[in-house]
């Protein structure tokens, strides 16, 4: 089985990898939470489920992971937290998601109905219930999202690609999981190379996954107290200024850039 893995082409693992683990496990998990919300118990208890499932399907990927050369992107969360760098990334992959998105919503004139409609079944329950529960989706998507785009799929492609190209595929497919309006298709695969620029400069999940869930709960707790909508013009001033500091977070004596600038020239001579 194993002989007929490593024949695959690694877009194709790519794929199989994003159809089989990340939709599916993320799918159990909003099933749990809708049927939480349609038991109406009074309290999100669905939270105290997702927690262990999420460290169960940590433990498991981490078991069976083989991405252990130094230039993998280990499914670990271990970081030098007393390192500027690192707290600079998350504030700018927060800061850049939320700006990104909303300036090409503002552009476009598009919002992701979808999940519009989705939080609007939140809508209908008091804080009790629906925050522990917007809370475990904003902690699934940082989690199982991450362990599987930049934990696992980003390794198999960087070893089968360059790096820019191996990024911008993994954009695609994390834009097209979340079957997004065509004109948020490009704002969600730029997300999603930040993602994959700050896990392959600290070579761990931790800053990512921690950026992941806090951007994914401000939008949420967000959409469950206002409601989404077109955004106004008077919003592109403060936007782009976000956007503007949230890059400079992002760049900030990032040597990796260079190096994958270097590595790239050096695949193309």
């Amino acid at each position: 089985m194993k002989t007929i893995w490593n024949k695959v082409p690694a877009w194709i693992k790519a794929i199989i990898l994003s159809l089989v683990i990340a939709i599916p496990v993320a799918t159990i998990i909003q099933l749990i939470i809708i049927f939480n919300l349609k038991s109406n118990t009074g309290w999100g208890w669905a939270l105290l489920t997702t927690i262990p499932a999420l460290i169960l399907f940590w433990k498991l990927v981490q078991r069976f992971s083989s991405f252990t050369k130094p230039e993998d992107v280990k499914i670990k969360m271990n970081l030098n937290w007393s390192n500027k760098k690192v707290w600079f990334r998350i504030v700018g992959l927060v800061f850049a998601t939320i700006t990104t998105i909303e300036l090409s919503s503002l552009a476009f004139g598009d919002v992701p109905e979808a999940q519009n409609a989705f939080l609007q079944t939140f809508k209908q329950f008091n804080e009790i219930t629906a925050l522990p529960l917007l809370f475990a989706l904003a902690l699934t998507a940082g989690v199982v999202e991450e362990v599987v785009y930049r934990g696992l799929i980003q390794n198999i492609l960087v070893r089968a690609y360059p790096k820019t190209g191996a990024f911008f595929m993994i954009g695609l497919l994390f834009a097209l999981m979340h079957f997004l309006p065509i004109s948020l298709l490009l704002p969600y695969i730029l997300v999603s190379i930040y993602f994959s620029l700050v896990a392959n400069e600290f070579k761990s999940l931790g800053a990512v996954i921690i950026a992941h869930a806090l951007a994914d709960i401000l939008f949420l707790f967000y959409g469950y107290y206002v409601e989404f909508d077109k955004f106004e013009t008077d919003q592109l001033l403060p936007l782009s200024i976000g956007f503007i500091l949230s890059i400079f977070f992002l760049f900030y004596k990032n040597n990796s850039i260079s190096s994958i600038r270097k590595k790239n020239i050096s695949l193309q001579q």
